[in-house]
């Protein structure tokens, strides 16, 4: 199985901004040079090399087609080359949100219905930005409006079910006021802010864990260059 960066990559060298795949779906790499689809998804199923190029495989977020499903979908007379299939890639983006409180600064952790506490985040919807896409999510997951402070952005990425590249962008934003927290209860169990310490030791994952202490030094960074 081939990784969806090593894709990414050719895609980038051999294709430029676009590729023709059938008659209603076509690869476009956007600002972040993230593979979408034009009609709404943003994975990328697969690929196949042929004579004159490279055959970009796409398929809508939530597609569950495996390998032999996919491989009668698009090894058509047209396309003879071999083909080769790779891990779906899902976008996501989110935010560190924090505020200043009566103790100091205090960062909002959530946890997920599912059970894991983490931060506000959730896939991409067709026609967003990235800072569309995250701002939409606090909104509907918290409720909470706050601004996005510019120069912090951090990734994390990681492998689900053993065929799913999960990638995901945060941004630092800062909740001004002493707005309430309203959960979205469908996704979202339970929605504090804490201290940076008490962050760190509920929050389930490194991954999660090494984007905060980014985050901490990032204001503190920031406010001794305000001094």
């Amino acid at each position: 199985m081939i990784k969806i960066g090593q894709v990414q990559r050719q895609l980038r060298a051999l294709l430029g901004q676009s590729v023709e795949t059938d008659q209603e779906k076509y690869l476009q790499l956007d600002e972040e040079k993230v593979p979408t689809v034009s009609l709404g998804g943003n994975v990328l199923l697969g690929y196949m090399e042929y004579a004159d190029g490279v055959l970009a495989i796409l398929g809508r977020e939530g597609d569950r087609s495996d390998q032999a499903d996919l491989a009668r979908r698009i090894h058509a007379d047209k396309y003879p080359g071999p083909i080769r299939i790779t891990a779906r890639c899902e976008l996501s983006c989110g935010a560190i949100i924090y505020r200043n409180g009566k103790k100091g600064r205090e960062y909002l952790v959530i946890r997920a219905v599912k059970g894991h506490t983490g931060f506000p985040k959730g896939h991409r919807e067709a026609g967003e930005t990235l800072i569309q896409n995250a701002m939409r999510e606090i909104k509907e997951e918290t409720g909470l409006t706050p601004k996005i402070v510019p120069g912090f952005r951090r990734e994390s990425h990681y492998v689900v079910d053993k065929t799913i590249e999960k990638r995901v962008i945060y941004f630092l934003a800062h909740q001004e006021d002493d707005q309430q927290v309203v959960l979205q209860k469908e996704e979202v169990a339970v929605g504090h802010f804490m201290p940076f310490h008490q962050a760190m030791s509920v929050l389930s994952y490194p991954r999660d864990r090494n984007i905060l202490v980014g985050a901490e030094s990032f204001i503190k960074k920031k406010e001794k260059n305000k001094a």
